[in-house]
């Protein structure tokens, strides 16, 4: 329906840019725990689950097809800091982004 395509639109739009989620409820005219509740039920995860994932895959590909440093495509791929999306990236691939870098520059 309509509501739900101006969800998921408000939340394609918003993934990579740093944004809260507070402030994604309120461009959904939601209040944060109504936005939480419509989020599950669209997308089958939390809020903070999907939008780290999607961010992370991104920042894969960027490492994989770019000359961008690990700084510029932590930003690109809308995490604040570069020490967070480090941490995050290791925790879903078990590699360091540098180290994903490097590996694939040396093939």
């Amino acid at each position: 329906n309509k509501r739900t395509a101006d969800f998921k639109q408000v939340i394609e739009t918003h993934i990579f840019s740093e944004i809260s989620l507070e402030e994604l409820s309120q461009l959904c005219n939601m209040s944060l725990s109504t936005f939480k509740r419509h989020f599950k039920k669209i997308y089958d995860t939390t809020p903070a689950d999907y939008l780290f994932n999607k961010r992370l895959d991104h920042s894969k590909k960027l490492l994989a097809t770019s000359e961008q440093t690990i700084d510029d495509i932590a930003l690109l791929s809308g995490f604040k800091t570069t020490a967070h999306f480090s941490r995050k990236f290791k925790e879903k691939f078990d590699i360091p982004p540098s180290q994903y870098k490097l590996t694939l520059r040396d093939k």
